[in-house]
């Protein structure tokens, strides 16, 4: 999956300097700002050198923040400038991973909602579920946990990269890790 997610943010590298320069500014308005200029001006002109306000290292001029959309939608492929390796070179996988999102136009969620098409058991007892947009998960921890195919369940991201599972009537919740 990282592998396609690289391809796809290599393919829709562009103007990777203005990209680096956008990620440096601290507040997030200006940094969407930023990142909506950068689109503006990729947009608008042939390809060439980059305009002197990038290569000066300067923020994007200041908005009207009634016009600027909110940091939480996830921008279209074309407005975040893609990364190279040397760029993304030391940074922690998480933000590598939120980069590369970004500039693929993936969207980020934090609850998944699903049905059990089949569920086994490993040799140890824990559940491995197939669910019926073809995802595995198998259950990390060895309580036990009652699921049965065509259960409503879903998925929520927790601390430190993990994932709870829990029916969606309620009830119980279980670690789960996906398997592929």
């Amino acid at each position: 999956m990282r592998i396609v997610i690289w391809l796809i943010c290599v393919g829709v590298a562009s103007n990777a300097q203005a990209g680096r320069i956008c990620s440096d500014i601290d507040s997030d308005d200006a940094r969407l700002r930023c990142y909506d200029e950068v689109a503006e001006r990729s947009a608008a002109k042939e390809p060439g050198p980059q305009s002197s306000a990038v290569d000066q290292d300067t923020p994007a001029p200041a908005a009207d923040p009634s016009s600027v959309a909110h940091r939480d939608i996830a921008p279209a492929a074309s407005t975040a400038p893609a990364a190279t390796p040397k760029e993304l070179f030391g940074r922690s996988a998480e933000d590598t991973s939120a980069i590369i999102a970004d500039a693929a136009g993936v969207e980020e969620i934090n609850k998944l909602e699903a049905r059990a098409v089949s569920v086994t058991r490993d040799p140890y007892g824990r559940f491995v579920v197939l669910l019926d947009n073809q995802q595995r998960w198998r259950q990390v921890g060895s309580e036990r946990f009652q699921i049965k195919a065509g259960d409503e369940i879903e998925i929520r991201r927790a601390a430190l990269g993990s994932f709870w599972l829990q029916r969606r009537a309620g009830g119980r919740k279980t670690k789960v890790r996906r398997l592929d």
